[in-house]
């Protein structure tokens, strides 16, 4: 039974022109014979050779020989293989010497080709490496694993243990000042960013009538006690015509009845005009502590009703930073415990407050807490509304371990870092927590006195061996 011969790489040339036409490479100018080798010498190494045998046929290609690219390629093939298993060593592959097969192989508008120029290649391959046999039967020199690297030991050091925390300033006395009396505003006496005192006068509302209406009082007074002081004698008067049979026990009753309606009359004058006096005083709208004027909301000529807001007052001597902490934190949060914060209207300056109030209740959407700390503002540097960021102290100076930065490495989700033990890494997963002056706080994970890796991660693995990366000399100043 006849095999089928195969077209890319023939067994031979007899058998290629015995079942397919002859192809011959199209005609092309003369070019330069290069040098021709002589064959194979006697007593030469397999690999001079080898190298020649190549080349040879390499030459003859280049020269315009009969034989197609193809053949020429799978010639220098088999005389590879039959080097490896005379020798019986393992060759090493094309990609191993940095060559790819498409620096060998062309596609032109005919089919897959071969380029002869770039056979050249794998001439100089061929003679620099032929087999793997070294000269001399020296072995070949070997590389060695050991990856370079430099350690840092893990140190402890006093921290404190804080929690970070965002908040917003709040003014600790805030109030909208609004109209007691209803009326026309007859004049504002403060604008906004304006310093009151507490009963300082803000805003006059309609003081005219209300002055009136506090006279008015008075003078029903004065009448209610005139009928009074007439009510009493006439009470007196029937009270003797009684003790002498004289007037009846009927008038008697009456002026004793009439002698009660004008003293009750006297006290209804006398609340009336204490609520009128009380208007009046309402007329002036005064400031309710010490602080500042935040806004004002009525202006002269504004008809408001009892209730209509006036002015937005604020207590900025003193302010309360407002935060959230997780429940987790909750045993750990206590009373005058400090806060250390910043605001970006003073960047570099750290300002500090104390734990005064703490919410009993943890918030069911958000899983945390809210607790405020006092902020004394003497200077009113600070402003109200203004956001912070900070830490709360929960524990002064911790004993608590750190390593260099470099020595944290986070891949996917997971932090950790390469611990050196008998001269092999191990990787080992930390909690990590602040970075305190370049160094990243270690809440678990490592123990002191442990060498972590600081450089050379990038080529590390479980019980890769190392070695340590010598310490570069210092530079001579000339």
């Amino acid at each position: 039974m006849n095999s089928k011969a195969n077209p890319l790489c023939p067994a031979s040339p007899a058998a290629e022109s015995s079942t397919v036409p002859e192809r011959r490479p199209p005609a092309r100018p003369e070019r330069a014979a290069l040098p021709h080798h002589a064959g194979p010498e006697a007593g030469a190494p397999a690999r001079w050779n080898f190298g020649l045998r190549v080349l040879d046929l390499t030459q003859r290609t280049l020269s315009g020989a009969q034989r197609t690219a193809e053949e020429t390629l799978c010639e220098s093939l088999r005389l590879l293989r039959l080097c490896v298993d005379s020798e019986r060593r393992q060759f090493r592959p094309l990609s191993a010497f940095g060559f790819r097969i498409s620096d060998f192989l062309r596609i032109s508008d005919f089919g897959f080709r071969l380029s002869a120029r770039a056979l050249l290649p794998v001439v100089a391959l061929a003679i620099a490496a032929g087999c793997s046999k070294s000269p001399a039967g020296k072995p070949a020199a070997t590389r060695d694993p050991a990856v370079p690297i430099t350690v840092a030991a893990v140190e402890i050091v006093p921290l404190d243990r804080t929690l970070p925390v965002v908040g917003t300033l709040y003014a600790k006395d805030e109030a909208t000042i609004g109209a007691q009396v209803e009326g026309q505003v007859e004049r504002t006496l403060v604008d906004f960013g304006d310093r009151v005192k507490a009963g300082q006068d803000l805003a006059l509302i309609d003081t005219a009538s209300y002055e009136a209406l506090s006279r008015q009082s008075d003078a029903n007074i004065a009448r209610a006690k005139a009928s009074a002081l007439n009510a009493e004698q006439n009470l007196k008067r029937a009270q003797d015509l009684s003790r002498n049979n004289i007037a009846s026990a009927a008038d008697l009753d009456l002026a004793i009845a009439q002698a009660e309606q004008a003293r009750a009359e006297v006290k209804a004058a006398e609340a009336a005009s204490a609520i009128a006096q009380l208007n009046l005083s309402r007329s002036h709208v005064r400031a309710a502590f010490d602080g500042a004027v935040a806004e004002r909301v009525a202006s002269a000529g504004d008809f408001v009703k009892i209730g209509a807001p006036l002015f937005k007052l604020v207590n900025d001597d003193t302010l309360k930073l407002v935060v959230q902490a997780p429940e987790r934190y909750a045993a750990a949060v206590k009373m005058d415990q400090p806060l250390l914060f910043t605001v970006d209207a003073w960047p570099g300056e750290t300002f500090e407050g104390r734990i005064y109030l703490i919410n009993p209740a943890v918030s069911a959407a958000s899983r945390s807490f809210n607790l405020a700390a006092r902020v004394a503002n003497p200077d009113r540097k600070l402003k109200a509304n203004t956001f912070a960021r900070g830490e709360l102290i929960l524990e002064r100076a911790v004993p608590t371990a750190v390593v260099p930065l470099e020595a944290v490495v986070n891949f996917a989700g997971i932090t950790k870092t390469f611990v050196l033990s008998n001269n092999a890494v191990q990787p080992r997963a930390i909690t990590i927590g602040r970075v305190h002056g370049g160094r990243q706080e270690v809440i678990s994970g490592l123990s002191a006195g442990e060498q972590v890796v600081v450089s050379g991660q990038s080529k590390l693995f479980a019980g890769a061996p190392v070695r340590l990366k010598q310490p570069d000399a210092p530079a001579v100043k000339p």
